[in-house]
């Protein structure tokens, strides 16, 4: 049933498009034209999503074409990552075409489309766009996805020009400390980056040299982990009983490294804790350790850790969207858990 107040054909139109986006047949085309050109925003998006799936590469393609002449805004990116995701020598030309524009919004999602998809053949291109540093800004989220999720796109150059943009200024605060933990999930040789880590690691954001000491940390440099992990040591063996605050800092900082048994060992003890500490602060180490057993690809203990938390929809919304609970969202049973109630 369409939700209250939602107009019947609307409704109806946004189930065909969702149907016809699963639907690879090249005998579908004339139908996902027709839907591309739909008043409903989330229609045209979802038809473009099944134009960019379909077998019929050339025929999706000349159709998306066409479409791409008079699109503008959210649709003209959809739309090129739907000319992305069909492949071959033409995802070269659409993505150098929309770098010539300086259009960073299409690339970025050009290049989280190439990530999907695991398109190989796109190194050169990523580099030529982050070369300009107002690209960078607005196309990096999709070049670091696409470089984290196609190993063989990797030039040290491009990682190089993507720690660039924090290193320059060009990304500050949250992004540039997001940006520089990640490239530790690239598959590139510690040498390439660690004059730019070790230079991040000595910012005066004390979120960008913590990420640059994580990164650096899992690519396996031991004194960058003994300098994040010494303080958090001692803070641990100086707590009161009852302050679970040091045993969490500990717990979370684990993750971000990727030990994830000492995560959870350490949040356990933090969540016996703070038995007297208030339903916020339970809620919150719950969350955190359905974030470590997630990452651990143990979706029953991340569900169960959830549940413990007592999350309102909104919560459970929120934490849906995040990166790190993404396969535990998607997961066919034990998604329930991020669902509404």
């Amino acid at each position: 049933m369409p939700p209250n107040g939602e107009d019947e054909s609307t409704w109806r139109a946004l189930e065909a498009g969702a149907a016809l986006r699963r639907v690879s047949s090249p005998a579908i085309l004339d139908r996902l034209a027709e839907l591309a050109r739909s008043e409903n925003a989330l229609v045209r998006r979802l038809a473009y999503g099944g134009l960019g799936a379909n077998p019929n590469t050339e025929g999706a393609r000349t159709i998306l074409e066409n479409l791409a002449k008079d699109a503008k805004g959210e649709d003209g990116d959809e739309i090129t990552a739907a000319r992305v995701r069909l492949g071959g020598d033409a995802a070269k030309a659409v993505l150098l075409d929309a770098v010539g524009r300086g259009d960073g919004s299409a690339i970025d999602t050009a290049l989280f489309a190439a990530a999907e998809r695991k398109l190989p053949n796109l190194g050169p291109e990523t580099l030529t766009a982050l070369g300009d540093r107002e690209i960078g800004k607005r196309a990096w989220r999709g070049a670091l996805e696409y470089l984290v999720s196609v190993p063989e796109a990797v030039q040290p150059e491009t990682v190089q020009a993507l720690l660039a943009l924090a290193l320059g200024g060009s990304l500050r605060g949250d992004d540039a400390a997001e940006l520089t933990e990640r490239v530790s999930r690239i598959d590139v040789a510690r040498r390439h980056v660690q004059d730019s880590l070790d230079a991040l690691s000595r910012s005066s954001d004390n979120r960008v040299a913590a990420a640059a000491l994580v990164a650096l940390s899992r690519m396996g440099d031991r004194n960058a982990q003994k300098r994040l992990m010494d303080p958090l040591d001692d803070a641990v063996d100086e707590a009161a009983s009852g302050q679970p605050g040091p045993l969490r800092a500990r717990g979370n900082m684990k993750t971000r490294l990727g030990d994830y048994n000492g995560a959870i060992n350490d949040l356990k003890k933090a969540l016996k804790e703070a038995k007297d500490a208030g339903a916020f602060e339970q809620r919150e180490i719950n969350i955190d350790m359905a974030r470590a057993y997630s990452l651990y690809e143990r979706y029953d203990k991340a569900a169960s850790a959830l549940d413990e938390a007592d999350l309102t929809n909104k919560q459970r919304e929120e934490l849906a969207r995040r990166p790190e609970f993404k396969a535990l969202a998607e997961h066919p049973r034990y998604g329930e858990a991020l669902e509404n109630r």
